[in-house]
């Protein structure tokens, strides 16, 4: 196990953080553990790991980040080989996003489901057992244990692929706290009127523009 030195300037900004926000969960526990992936190991620890519970947790970070000058990397269950969520500088927040594991709504009917991005494949598969359903895609090649945040965000392939392509094949549309701190909805649900998974409004959709991106264009915090 490894700590933050407290004399370490580091220390001055995780204080901040703090201070900011008193009720969520900050550690500074096992910090070269969070420096690396499966491959690959960071020159730089993280200042420390926070762990939103909400949307809103997630907006009020990157709002302090922008304060602080800091960078954040969003991390799953810490299973990818690709340097995705490393400290790229030593002034790097890590998000553990494994607190927001809940499955929002499971339509049987319209053969979808809204999940938050601390969701395990495991965790879906079994609320999907009884109702003998599947996702086109269903797992990445680390395990049913990923969540379904990092392997969108990580471009993730393995069971499914073969017949039904990428995880970003499979998905629908995203909510994302982008790096102003705004909340945006993209894929059909983003319409004014009659929004559904389904509805096809006018205009683009930027949905892709967040698979795949190892969340530096935003943080998913939905995953229809």
């Amino acid at each position: 196990m490894s700590a933050r030195d407290p004399s370490a300037p580091s220390a001055s900004l995780l204080d901040a953080v703090v201070t900011r926000h008193p009720d969520l969960p900050i550690s500074t526990d096992d910090l070269d553990l969070y420096r690396t992936d499966i491959y690959y190991v960071s020159e730089h620890l993280p200042i420390g790991i926070a762990a939103p519970r909400s949307a809103a947790d997630v907006v009020a970070l990157v709002a302090t980040a922008r304060a602080l000058g800091l960078s954040l990397a969003t991390r799953g269950a810490g299973l990818s080989y690709s340097a995705g969520y490393i400290p790229g500088n030593a002034r790097t927040l890590i998000l553990d996003m494994t607190k927001m594991d809940a499955i929002i709504a499971l339509s049987e009917q319209d053969r979808y489901v809204t999940v938050e991005p601390g969701v395990t494949w495991a965790q879906l598969r079994q609320a999907l057992e009884p109702l003998k359903l599947t996702t086109p895609f269903w797992g990445t090649f680390s395990g049913l244990y990923a969540t379904i945040g990092a392997t969108v965000s990580q471009g993730g392939k393995f069971y499914g692929s073969a017949s039904r392509g990428t995880s970003a094949e499979s998905v629908l549309g995203l909510d994302v706290v982008t790096g102003n701190g705004e909340i945006i909805t993209t894929g059909s649900a983003a319409g004014v009127v009659n929004s559904s998974p389904f509805f096809r409004n006018y205009g683009p959709d930027l949905t892709g523009l967040f698979l795949g991106d190892c969340g530096a264009f935003g943080i998913k915090t939905k995953i229809t």
